[in-house]
Order: structure tokens, then sequence, then C-alpha cells
């Protein structure tokens, strides 16, 4: 009788671990796939799904994105008159980002300027407002 409630206590004690251990795994998880939603979330809009942009003029950009702050700079120049917001401010926001360690007068003066032509309904007005602090 001892026998079979100490084997009886050792599987009830197995199933329990074993519980714990598959709730830690989807608590691990949920985390881990909450912190890629939230990156992904309305609220952080993906650039490139913002109108503004014809889509003949995206290989071109992508090559500029792919040279870094001084392509995409450049390709603002080349290009601003034939984009409009949201995407316009999306990628100026990327620009930014890029030159900040550079020049921050720069992107100081680039983030005021998107700032001032976005309205609390863009799309990314809760971007804005996140890099706020950092532009000010």
């Amino acid at each position: 009788m001892k026998q079979l409630i100490a084997i009886l206590l050792i599987a009830g004690l197995f199933l329990i671990a074993k519980q714990i251990l598959s709730k830690y795994s989807s608590i691990k998880q949920s985390d881990s796939g909450s912190g890629q939603s939230a990156r992904n979330a309305p609220s952080q809009v993906v650039s490139e799904s913002l109108p503004g942009m014809p889509p003949s003029m995206e290989p071109s950009f992508q090559a500029a994105q792919r040279q870094g702050a001084i392509g995409v700079k450049n390709w603002l120049g080349r290009y601003r008159n034939y984009v409009a917001d949201p995407r316009l401010g999306a990628i100026e926001l990327d620009y930014v980002i890029l030159i900040s360690r550079q020049d921050s007068f720069e992107a100081r003066r680039v983030f005021q300027e998107v700032k001032a032509r976005t309205p609390p309904s863009s799309p990314l007005y809760e971007r804005i407002k996140r890099l706020e602090n950092s532009f000010q």
C-alpha cells in the first residue's frame, strides 16, 4: 500500500511539474509573440503600407535606402514632389533616424517639419509622439 501511494504521489508530482512547464512555455511564447505583435501593432504602421507613393517609385527608394542617409536625402531632394503624406512623412522620419547621429541639427529640422504638417488623425502621429522627446 505504501508503494502504491508513493507511485501515485510521484506520478502526481510529475503531472504537476509537466503542467507548470507547459504553462511557463506558453507564457514565454506569448511574451515573445507580443513583442513581435507590438512592433507590428496598428499604432506602429509599417511605412511601406502607407499611401502616397506610386508603386513604380518603390525600387528607386529601396536603392536609396541601401545607400544610407545620403541616398535617402538625395532621393527626397529628387522625388519629394511626387510623394504625398503620410508616406512622405514616414520616409522623412526614417531619414531623421538615419541622420540623427551625424547631423542632429538637420534631424531636428526635418522632424519639426514633419511634426508641423502631421495632424493627430494621421497614422504617423503615434510615431511622432514617440520620437518627440529625442528631437525637441
